[in-house]
């Protein structure tokens, strides 16, 4: 039996970025306005998700001032609605939380 197994996404929402990266939710916001990060809307749910892998690709790959503040979703944002099928979207648990 082969090992192959498609890598999970993992979509959190804009609190669980926020405290993952230090900031407030309004710098997320902030952060999906100026398109720096995409985010998603998950059917049947309030709100948008950012997937973690992509919100590491990017904080990696931009200095912290090219992350400018601006006010809510603007132009640049982009938001992508995904299709509606059943989706498994895991918590973010910080490193070292014993919970």
């Amino acid at each position: 039996m082969s090992s192959t197994s498609t890598p999970r996404v993992r979509y959190v929402t804009i609190a669980e970025v926020a405290d993952y990266l230090g900031v407030t939710p309004r710098s997320v916001r902030n952060y999906i306005s100026k398109g720096l990060f995409p985010a998603y809307r998950i059917p049947g749910t309030r709100g948008v998700r950012l997937n973690l892998d992509e919100v590491n690709r990017k904080m990696r790959a931009v200095p912290a001032t090219v992350a400018r503040a601006s006010a809510s979703f603007g132009p640049g944002a982009k938001i992508i609605d995904l299709p509606p099928q059943p989706l498994r979207v895991e918590a973010y648990e910080p490193e070292g939380s014993n919970q």
